[in-house]
């Protein structure tokens, strides 16, 4: 991978350098240095809200200096003079750290993502119940002029043909009411409104 390095001569250019630079996730930072030292630092950067993790390269060894930059969010802490199979481990072990972080994120991002496509989902759901009850009421109003004409119209005196093509419109009229009544039935279950009735019958008729 291609990485790029930042350099500060002090704690305070380095706190500049990362609000100018949030990318940087990686500090390496000595305990003696001027302007602002780098336990000081570690303070300052801590408050910042910085994904940074810090290493702390120091000929300070004693456990206090080590303590406090713990205590200040320090990842890591290395000894001068620096033993560079140390250096490797240490670096090797923050970025594996960054990694998982980055995952993290990823996962969280990603299940964020999944509520906002399941809200779109149920809205489109709902959307669709609400077009096909929609749909079905206002086709049923003209169906049911139809259906009415037609009865109407085979009480008149009509011819043979008549009555028989008549009788036809009849007939699929009552098919196509019969289809829509079965839709708009399907969208009243899918929005949870199928009401179910207790009316009491003959079973033999």
């Amino acid at each position: 991978g291609e990485y790029i390095f930042h350099f500060a001569s002090n704690g305070l250019e380095a706190l500049e350098n990362i609000r100018q630079n949030p990318a940087i996730e990686l500090i390496f930072t000595d305990i003696n240095m001027p302007v602002m030292n780098g336990l000081e630092f570690l303070q300052q950067l801590s408050q910042e809200k910085s994904n940074c993790k810090a290493v702390v390269v120091s000929a300070y060894t004693d456990i206090q200096n080590i303590r406090t930059a713990m205590n200040r969010g320090a990842f890591d802490f290395i000894t001068k003079p620096i033993d560079f199979t140390d250096l490797e481990t240490t670096i090797a072990k923050s970025f594996k750290a960054i990694d998982e972080s980055h995952g993290a994120r990823m996962a969280l991002i990603e299940r964020d993502q999944a509520v906002v496509d399941k809200d779109r989902a149920q809205a489109s759901e709902r959307f669709k119940q609400q077009f096909l009850a929609n749909m079905s009421h206002e086709i049923r109003t003209p169906m049911n002029s139809v259906i009415g004409i037609t009865n109407l119209l085979l009480k008149t005196e009509l011819t043979e043909v008549q009555h028989k093509y008549i009788s036809m419109i009849q007939a699929a009229s009552e098919q196509l009411m019969s289809i829509i009544n079965d839709i708009l039935d399907i969208s009243k279950i899918e929005a949870g409104k199928m009401i179910f009735e207790k009316i009491h019958f003959n079973v033999r008729q």
